[in-house]
C-alpha cells in the first residue's frame, strides 16, 4: 500500500504542467490561432488584442484560470487627451498622479492599468479628446490558461523601455526638416546630375536671400542668384532657369537656385 501512495505521488509530480513549476514573469505562447487578450478575467469582458498561433507574451501572473499579460504591440489602450501633454507626435507624458488606461476611448471602458505622473509612452494615434497608446508598463490584459502554454523560463523584462525622449525629438526635427525642404521644393522639376529646373515669370524682390524670384500663377516657385547684368535683362519675362539648389533659407518660403543657365520659356 505504501509503495502504491509513493507511485501515485511520484506519477502526480511528473505530470504538474509547466507553468505550475515557473516563476513569473516568464514567456509563453499562444496555442492556437486567434486567442483573445481580455480586458478583465472572463470572456465577457472586451478583447484588447488578438494573438495568432505561437506568438510570444510576457505572463506576469495568473488569478483562478487566467493569465494576467503584458499587452502585445497593437493592443487597444487609450488614455484621455486632457491629463497627457504631447513632446512630440510620438512621446506623451503623463500630468496626473495616476492615469487611467481604457480598452476602448470611452470612460466606460474597462480599465487595462495606470500611469504615472511623469511616466512617458509611445503614441500610435491621436483621436479627438482621446489617445491611443503603446503597451506601456502597467498596463496588462488576460488570457485563459487553456490558450497558452509555457516557453521559456528565462524571464522577460515586465517593464517597458521608457521612450528616449531626445532622441525622439531629434527625430522630429530631421522628419520636420525634410517636410518642410519638400515643401520650399515642391515645385522645381528635377534633372539629371543634381540640377533642378524652375519656371515661370521672373520678378526683383525687396531683400531677401537672393533679389530675383520666380512666380507661377502668384505662387512663388524659387529665388535665383546669379548675375544681376543676365537676370535683369530677363526681369518681367517667362523663363526656365536651370541649377543648383544653393540652399533653403528658415524663413523664406522656397529654396534658392544657384544660375546655371536660363531661357525663355516657349
Amino acid at each position: 500500500m505504501r509503495g502504491f501512495c509513493l507511485l501515485v505521488i511520484t506519477l502526480f509530480v511528473l505530470t504538474e504542467p509547466a507553468f505550475a513549476q515557473a516563476r513569473f514573469p516568464y514567456t509563453a505562447e499562444a496555442v492556437s490561432d486567434r486567442v483573445n487578450v481580455r480586458a478583465g478575467q472572463n470572456n465577457n469582458f472586451e478583447s484588447v488584442a488578438v494573438l495568432s498561433k505561437g506568438t510570444l507574451v510576457t505572463v506576469l501572473d495568473k488569478k483562478f484560470k487566467w493569465y494576467k499579460v503584458a499587452l502585445p504591440a497593437g493592443a487597444k489602450a487609450y488614455v484621455k487627451g486632457g491629463y497627457v501633454k504631447l513632446l512630440t507626435p510620438e512621446i506623451g507624458e503623463v500630468l496626473v498622479d495616476r492615469l487611467n488606461v481604457r480598452s476602448a476611448p470611452n470612460t466606460e471602458a474597462t480599465t487595462v492599468g495606470q500611469l504615472k505622473q511623469g511616466q512617458k509612452f509611445f503614441v500610435q494615434k491621436v483621436d479627438g479628446e482621446w489617445v491611443w497608446i503603446k503597451p506601456a508598463t502597467g498596463v496588462y490584459g488576460w488570457v485563459n490558461e487553456a490558450l497558452l502554454s509555457f516557453k521559456s523560463d528565462v524571464p522577460r523584462a515586465e517593464a517597458v523601455p521608457e521612450p528616449d525622449v531626445a532622441a525622439a525629438v531629434k527625430a522630429a526635427e530631421v522628419r520636420a526638416g525634410e517636410a518642410r525642404l519638400a515643401q520650399k521644393t515642391a515645385l522645381l522639376k528635377k534633372l539629371d546630375d543634381g540640377l533642378v529646373e524652375c519656371a515661370g515669370q521672373l520678378r526683383k524682390t525687396e531683400g531677401g536671400s537672393a533679389g530675383y524670384k520666380i512666380y507661377r500663377e502668384e505662387t512663388p516657385v524659387c529665388f535665383v542668384d546669379g548675375p544681376q547684368a543676365v537676370l535683369e535683362g530677363f526681369t518681367g519675362r517667362v523663363v526656365r532657369v536651370q541649377g543648383r539648389i544653393k540652399n533653403v533659407p528658415a524663413d523664406a518660403d522656397v529654396a534658392v537656385v544657384s544660375l546655371l543657365k536660363i531661357s525663355l520659356a516657349l
